[in-house]
Parts: structure tokens; sequence; C-alpha cells
């Protein structure tokens, strides 16, 4: 999940290249809002340039999804309690 601070995908996958063994990705898919995906795709491809070249090894282009209402349109934010129990259904139905 990102939100309008995607650096949260590079910081993520440094902290779990650090474990032993590091973790070797390859899918990554972001689960985000309207404005977190527009901010993905505009500060995301720089940083995981610079953490791929950190690592020395390419790493998967994210697959960016919206989240989205009951009625199919992206959410612009999560701002209600309906806005985060739809976001809530979609993660754990990713997740499992």
């Amino acid at each position: 999940m990102t939100g309008l601070s995607p650096q949260v995908v590079t910081e993520t996958i440094w902290a779990l290249n650090r474990r032993e063994p590091g973790v070797f990705f390859i899918a990554m898919t972001l689960l985000t809002t309207a404005s977190g995906a527009a901010a993905a795709a505009r500060l995301l491809p720089q940083g995981l340039r610079a953490l791929e070249a950190h690592l020395g090894r390419a790493l998967p282009e994210p697959d960016i999804r919206l989240l989205r209402d009951s009625s199919g349109a992206a959410l612009e934010d999560i701002l209600t309690d309906r806005d985060n129990e739809g976001a809530a259904r979609v993660r754990t139905h990713k997740v499992l």
C-alpha cells in the first residue's frame, strides 16, 4: 500500500534486502489511490533505479493498481470510514 509517499516502497525493499538471506523480488504490486498512483508514477522510477544500482541487480517494474469504491470509481483518497473499509477489503483479497 502506498499513499502520497511512494518512497515507502524503496525503503521497504532496501530493509528486506539487509536481512539474511535477503529477499529477492520477482513481482511488485502497489495498491494505492489515484493521487498515490500519480505520485508513484512521478517519483518511484528514479528511486527504484537508484536502489537497483545500490543492490547491483534489477527490480521488477511495479504494477500500480488503484483502490476503487463500491461503484468501481477510483478513490482519490481514503477519507471516510466507507473508503477505509473498501480499501481494507481490497487489501485482504489481494493478500489472500
